[in-house]
C-alpha cells in the first residue's frame, strides 16, 4: 500500500512537471465516401516503452491524444466492417499538436494497412510559431562548453553574441550565463523565458537561465517566439527544454573532454621567454544511463517504469603565471566615465630585476564594499569545481 501511495505522489507530479513539453495527436476518421466514422478505436503506442493508449471517436468522428511525451509512436484505426490503418513512425516534438488523419477502407478488420513514411507533419491545429532543436543536432554539433543554448543561433530570427563581462550578473551568478546575448525575434536578451521539463528555469534577477542540464541529458528544445499558449505567461520568447527518458533498452554513454599539456600545442611566445608548457587544463566528464528498472527477483519495470540518471563534473584549474608582458603607464582608469568626472589614477614607483630600471605601473580601483567577496564567489563557481547531477523516473500505465 505504502509502495502505491508513492509511485501514485510520483505520477502526479511528473504530469505537472511535464504540462508545457508534452504534444498531442489529433485527427478525423472516415471512410470511402468522405463521411465520418463515429465510434471507431483508435490506439496509439510509443514504439519505444510500449506504453499504450486507447480512444474512440466522438459524434463528428474526432479523436485526441492529449499530454503525450515527446517521441516516435504508431497510430492504429479500426471499425467493424473496415479495414485497419496504422500510421508507424509519427515522430511527435515538444508542445506539438500533430493532425492524423484516416481514411479507412471497407474489408475485414483482420486487414490492415501500413502507412510509413508520409508526408511530414503540417502544424494545423496551433498558431505557435517556433523551432525544434533534435537531439542529433545536440550532440552531434560541437559546442565549446557543453552550453545548449548556443543552439538557439540555429533558430530563424536569433541573433547571438557573447561579451566579455556580463557586469553586476557576472560577479553574482558566474558561468558564462551572464556573458551571452540571445536576440530572438527582435526582443531583447531580458526577455527570453527558459523552462525545463515544464519547470520555471529563469533566473528572475537577470532573466538568464538558472540551470543548465548536460547535453547529453536531452532530448529536444523549442524556441518559440510568438502565439505560444497562455500556460507559458510572462516573457516574450520560450525556451522550453526537454531532458530524455528510460525506454525499454538500457543506452549509456561516458564521456570526457580534455584539454591540458599534453593535447595542446604550445602558445605562441610573445616575449623572449619561450614556453614550454601550456598552462590551460579543461575537463569535463561524466556518464549518461537510462532504462528500464529492475530489480532481480523482485521487480521488472519493462514497458512500466523506466529511469534516467545523468552526471556530468567540470574542472577549471586556477593557474598563477608571472606576469611577462610590459607594463603600460595610464594615468587614467579606462572603466571611469570621461570628461571631468573621470577621476585620476595614482601611479607608484615598483623595482623590477634592474635596479637602475624604473617603471610606473597604476593601482587598480579597489572594489567597492562586496563586489569583491561577490566576484569571488562567482569566480569559484565559474573556475572551481561543479557537477551537474538529475535522475528522472518514468512510469507507464
Amino acid at each position: 500500500m505504502r509502495l502505491t501511495y508513492i509511485l501514485a505522489v510520483m505520477l502526479a507530479l511528473s504530469f505537472a512537471a511535464f504540462a508545457q513539453t508534452v504534444g498531442q495527436v489529433t485527427g478525423v476518421v472516415t471512410d470511402p465516401s468522405g463521411s465520418i466514422v463515429v465510434g471507431a478505436t483508435v490506439t496509439i503506442t510509443n514504439s519505444q516503452t510500449n506504453a499504450t493508449r486507447t480512444t474512440t471517436t466522438n459524434n463528428a468522428g474526432d479523436y485526441a491524444f492529449p499530454a503525450l511525451q515527446p517521441g516516435v509512436y504508431n497510430v492504429k484505426a479500426e471499425m467493424q466492417g473496415f479495414e485497419g490503418e496504422v500510421r508507424k513512425g509519427v515522430e511527435l516534438h515538444v508542445e506539438q499538436i500533430a493532425r492524423i488523419d484516416f481514411h479507412l477502407k471497407i474489408g475485414a478488420v483482420a486487414q490492415t494497412v501500413e502507412v510509413a513514411g508520409g508526408a511530414p507533419l503540417l502544424t494545423t491545429e496551433s498558431t505557435t510559431v517556433g523551432t525544434v532543436i533534435d537531439n542529433d543536432r545536440i550532440v552531434g554539433l560541437p559546442l565549446n562548453g557543453r552550453s545548449f543554448t548556443q543552439l538557439i543561433a540555429l533558430t530563424p530570427n536569433v541573433s547571438y553574441n557573447s561579451v566579455a563581462s556580463g557586469g553586476q550578473a557576472s560577479a553574482r551568478q558566474g558561468g558564462d550565463r551572464s556573458t551571452q546575448e540571445i536576440f530572438v525575434a527582435g526582443a531583447r536578451r531580458e526577455y527570453t523565458n527558459f523552462t525545463l521539463d515544464g519547470v520555471e528555469n529563469t533566473d528572475p534577477g537577470f532573466n538568464t537561465y538558472a540551470l543548465l542540464p548536460s547535453i547529453d541529458a536531452l532530448q529536444e528544445f523549442k524556441v518559440q517566439t510568438g502565439v505560444y499558449p497562455a500556460e507559458f505567461g510572462h516573457l516574450q520568447i520560450q525556451v522550453n527544454v526537454s531532458t530524455l527518458s528510460g525506454t525499454n533498452q538500457f543506452h549509456g554513454a561516458l564521456f570526457d573532454f580534455v584539454r591540458n599539456n599534453a593535447f595542446d600545442a604550445l602558445p605562441y611566445g610573445f616575449t623572449s621567454v619561450v614556453p614550454v608548457s601550456a598552462p590551460f587544463k579543461w575537463n569535463q566528464y561524466g556518464y549518461t544511463l537510462a532504462g528500464p528498472v529492475r530489480i532481480p527477483k523482485l521487480f521488472n519495470g519493462k514497458d512500466r517504469l523506466f529511469f534516467m540518471s545523468n552526471y556530468e563534473g567540470f574542472r577549471l584549474p586556477r593557474h598563477h603565471r608571472s606576469d611577462d608582458r610590459p607594463a603600460v603607464p595610464r594615468q587614467y582608469d579606462s572603466r571611469e566615465p570621461s570628461g571631468h568626472d573621470r577621476q585620476r589614477v595614482p601611479a607608484v614607483l615598483s623595482r623590477t630585476q634592474h635596479p637602475e630600471r624604473t617603471e610606473q605601473r597604476p593601482v587598480q580601483q579597489l572594489p567597492r564594499k562586496g563586489q569583491h567577496h561577490g566576484k569571488q564567489m562567482a569566480d569559484n563557481r565559474a573556475r572551481g569545481r561543479c557537477a551537474k547531477r538529475e535522475i528522472k523516473l518514468v512510469c507507464s500505465f
